[in-house]
């Protein structure tokens, strides 16, 4: 373990007292805990990766020695470090299976390939006991795998309980030989003996158990016990009673035991020769690797982040001042701030590369997917990877190991065939699955493809017909193709099976691609096969970007998604029916006007600036009127459903208090090929994740509420979900949003959505003043802003003094309402927050359109 020695847990036997010395609180195992679970999936990815190397040596004589002794020392380390936190069945599990290895690296048994089957679920099971374990719930049945490889090595431990004792020269398992003739005449004594385990003593496959084995040879154990080293890491402290001479204790030296003889009077005096060997660690881990808790790299890139918009604001700070210094001092303030901006962006990349994981973490995954599968529906599969050394945000990885396992079950489910279809196809019975990554500047491309039968359009379109998702006249392109197949609730299967068809899977790979900023495409051919690509960035926090301009409001552009800026000749462009057309580098390419697509109304001059997006057939030009800059920017997501607009992709600030809103350069692409797409609203959902429901439970005590009015009536929500209540700032509309969304204002450091309660509920909208208040609120995990006419007080209200809202009250405004409290003379109309902040499905007509 990173920083810590590998701990190993001492089993106890009849003759062991197992006393871990602990403070009481079990602060250790607090601090532990991660790292025990950083350090299984190290060793668990490394046993995949090893597993699949031992496919060639099924039935064979010899097998990889260095790949036995990795696999071994990887279960060895899994069951000791299982046995540290008591986690039994994958201590059971690792046991079984290092015992094995240990067999067949002796060549005891031979490799077949049940047995391999037997090792793949044992590693498929220690992964799901570790997951239990971790969320408190009962572990995975165990037992068939665990007499599965019993009875592979039964046959070995017949023959070894046969055979004569013998001597051996392995340390591995091979106690001390009793020495009878030194030891005769002499009276027992008790001998302290302590082991600290290190890696190279593993490696020559000495650890506590067999040390254990050695000093039960030479006497009686009468205590054992793993102590907390104040260095970090585990010793193991025996007291063994014996009469065997200091000299029979010579060979432990050698093996990383100090020994010390405990006098009867209770003086204890150090032994002649109680040295470990002056090269032996006493650390197992090197002293330039430090484990870092991922939160903390993103605590430190929000501070870093922090820091980008103070140097932002310094440089507007001193545009401002460049007429009023003497051109000597302006320049020495310019290079200073020069300087920052250079050591600010140093230290950004750094931090950044201290986030990066290779795609072959998440690559090796996906191996035991293919493998269950094939054997699941008797296909025969060969999987081709290639740059697994390509490095990304590990944020990102984990994001994607979901869409990535949902596509790699659809290409073996779907595309692969069978293999007597293949072979009648002229094809090999072998499909093969093709995952490559690679980095082009800040972004990274994954490529699956197979070789299968290609997705067939007028099936498609068949199925798309009977769900009302595809209308006879659409063409069916490869684009349209792969919108049909991420249609919530779509599938080709009539019924659900255990592999895919649960008509759900695509919408969740284009959505979650879609949330990391990242694009989605696809190519198929019938009879050839189907490729998905996914391009993602390489870190989603801070980036470089253009700020453009148009109809007087300012947007941020991600630079590695703008390919070229061009200037726009009226003259070069060409009107086609409702779309526009202009020439760029021998070629022609859509014409997509920024104030068009988001219906800004404010005047513009004109699209001067074209920014090339895209590639191949979704490139296209965005029109805008002016490109400002170019800033290294922060980007804080927009994630809130009230503000999720496509082609929208975040927002920030730009150092002068400012919130600008960032493009989505997919979004855009999308708009341009369908200008109906828009995000999908979520389900409506309450605390628990379930559905939420007209009213909530009714208090059952006294209770605090923050009192707010609208229109002369008064509403109230509970004081534990209002964050803070501010005065209504500059607030930074929302293009295409819903009329409710004022759009986001920047409140203490973040980003939040700004709801007007006034067009929610139908009301007239009116100006604002002094009195207008922002009521921030938590809820959900989400945090809105309610605009409201004025907060009122703070209130503790009785039980007694609530009710549910009367049957007769319209839909329109019994749906908001939870209950409705009397206060005094007073009505207290009490929000459902469910309903106030989910979505409608079409605008609610206010007093004004009527």
């Amino acid at each position: 373990m990173r920083g810590r020695p590998n701990l190993i847990w001492l089993e106890p036997t009849e003759t062991t007292v197992v006393n871990v010395s602990l403070p009481p609180d079990n602060s250790f195992f607090d601090e532990f805990i991660d790292d025990f679970f950083a350090e299984c999936d190290e060793h668990l990815t490394a046993v995949r990766r090893n597993l699949f190397a031992l496919e060639p040596f099924v039935e064979q004589a010899e097998v990889d020695r260095a790949l036995l002794e990795e696999l071994f020392r990887s279960f060895h380390s899994l069951k000791g470090l299982a046995g540290m936190v008591g986690v039994s069945d994958v201590e059971q599990l690792a046991h079984h299976t290092e015992s094995y290895f240990r067999a067949l690296r002796d060549k005891q048994v031979v490799l077949s390939a049940p047995v391999l089957d037997a090792l793949f679920e044992a590693t498929r099971l220690i992964e799901q006991a570790l997951a239990a374990w971790q969320r408190k719930e009962p572990g995975p049945v165990i037992e068939p795998v665990v007499a599965a490889l019993n009875t592979a090595i039964e046959p070995h431990r017949v023959a070894h309980a046969a055979a004569a004792p013998v001597a051996t020269s392995s340390t591995e398992d091979a106690p001390l030989a009793a020495q009878p003739a030194s030891t005769a005449g002499h009276t027992q004594r008790s001998v302290r003996f302590v082991f600290v385990p290190t890696t190279e003593l593993a490696e020559r496959g000495i650890n506590v158990n067999t040390i254990r084995a050695r000093l039960q040879a030479i006497g009686e154990i009468q205590q054992a016990i793993p102590r907390v080293r104040p260095e970090g890491g585990v010793a193991f402290e025996f007291i063994v009673a014996t009469a065997a001479q200091p000299a029979a204790f010579e060979p432990l030296t050698e093996d990383g035991v100090e020994w010390q003889l405990d006098e009867p009077n209770g003086v204890t005096r150090p032994a002649t020769n109680p040295v470990v060997a002056a090269n032996s660690p006493l650390s197992v881990a090197p002293a330039n690797i430090v484990r870092v808790d991922l939160a903390r790299l993103d605590e430190l890139m929000q501070m870093i982040g922090d820091l980008v918009i103070t140097r932002a604001r310094l440089a507007e700070q001193l545009a401002h001042l460049e007429q009023r210094l003497d051109v000597g001092e302006w320049r020495d303030l310019q290079d200073t701030n020069l300087l920052l901006w250079r050591q600010l962006r140093d230290l950004r990349e750094g931090v950044v590369r201290t986030r990066m994981v290779p795609m072959g973490d998440i690559f090796a995954r996906m191996q035991f997917v293919v493998r269950d599968l094939a054997r699941d529906l008797n296909k025969q599969v060969r999987l081709e990877i290639s740059g697994q050394h390509t490095e990304i945000d590990k944020y990102i990885v984990e994001r994607l190991f979901d869409p990535l396992v949902h596509l790699v079950r659809n290409a073996v489910d779907h595309g692969l065939e069978p293999p007597a279809e293949r072979v009648a196809q002229g094809k090999p019975a072998e499909g093969t699955l093709s995952l490559s990554a690679s980095a082009r500047g800040d972004v990274v491309t994954i490529e699956l493809a197979d070789d299968g039968r290609g997705i067939n359009a007028e099936r498609l379109r068949a199925r798309a017909r009977e769900l009302g998702v595809l209308t006879d006249s659409e063409p069916l392109d490869d684009a349209r193709i792969l919108d049909v197949l991420c249609t919530p609730g779509f599938s080709t299967r009539e019924q659900a099976d255990h592999v895919s068809g649960r008509g759900v899977g695509m919408d969740v790979v284009q959505r979650t691609i879609h949330q990391l900023g990242g694009i989605l495409s696809l190519t198929t051919e019938v009879g050839r096969g189907t490729c998905f690509t996914m391009q993602v960035a390489l870190t989603l926090t801070i980036v470089d970007a253009l700020i453009v301009s148009t109809t007087e409001q300012m947007f941020a552009i991600p630079l590695p998604a703008v390919r070229e800026v061009i200037e726009i000749d009226a003259d070069a462009i060409t009107a086609l029916e409702n779309n526009e057309l202009v020439r760029y580098r021998e070629r022609v390419l859509p014409l997509m006007r920024l104030p068009r697509v988001f219906s800004l109304h404010a005047p513009s001059n004109g699209a001067a600036y074209g920014l090339v997006l895209g590639q191949g057939p979704h490139a296209l030009v965005l029109g805008v009127d002016r490109v400002l800059d170019k800033r290294e920017i922060v980007v804080r997501p927009i994630s809130d459903p009230l503000v999720q607009v496509m082609g929208i992709g975040g927002a920030t600030e730009l150092g002068d208090g400012r919130v600008v809103l960032i493009l989505d350069p997919v979004g855009l692409v999308q708009l341009a090929r369908d200008p109906r797409a828009r995000p999908a609203a979520p389900p409506r959902r309450d605390t628990d994740g379930k559905s939420s429901s007209a009213m909530q439970a009714t208090p059952t005590a006294t209770e605090p509420y923050i009192l707010f009015e609208l229109a002369g009536t008064t509403y109230g929500v509970h004081s534990g979900v209002v964050q803070h209540i501010d005065m209504l700032e500059q607030i930074t509309p929302i293009p295409n949003a819903s009329p409710m969304v004022e759009g986001i204002v920047h409140v203490r450091g973040q980003l939040v959505p700004a709801l007007n309660l006034r067009a929610r509920f139908g009301l007239p909208k009116i100006p604002y003043d002094l009195r207008t208040r922002l009521v921030v609120i938590q809820h959900d995990e989400r945090r809105v802003g309610l605009v409201v006419d004025t907060a009122r007080e703070f209130v503790r209200m009785p039980a007694d003094a609530f009710q549910p809202p009367p049957e007769a009250v319209s839909g329109l405004s019994g749906n908001y309402l939870d209950h409705i409290a009397t206060l005094g003379d007073r009505l207290v109309l009490i929000l459902n927050l469910s309903e106030v902040l989910s979505l409608p499905e079409t605008s609610l007509p206010t007093l004004e359109d009527s």
